[in-house]
């Protein structure tokens, strides 16, 4: 197991499937390998804060069962770089 999946398992409190999942998709949305990810407080999503191994930072906001609903880059909202299909 990645130390990224184990970040996302630890932060999301999720099985590690669903983390690699998670991983994939941030990967395939051009998020570079995961070095960090923190927990911001939201009443309604699970907002990561997540720097890459480049010192970007990108913003992924996580709905109920763990649905990746959209990423920004730098700012919660600087510019979108994935945004799920409705």
């Amino acid at each position: 197991m990645s130390d990224a999946i184990q970040l996302l398992m630890d932060t999301l409190g999720c099985q590690e499937k669903t983390a690699e999942s998670m991983k994939t998709m941030l990967q395939s949305a051009g998020i570079s390998e995961i070095q960090d990810i923190l927990l911001v407080e939201d009443k309604i999503y699970h907002i990561l804060k997540i720097t890459d191994d480049r010192q970007q930072i990108y913003y992924a906001w996580v709905g109920r069962g763990y649905f990746l609903e959209k990423i920004t880059q730098d700012t919660p909202d600087g510019k979108m770089i994935y945004h799920a299909m409705q």
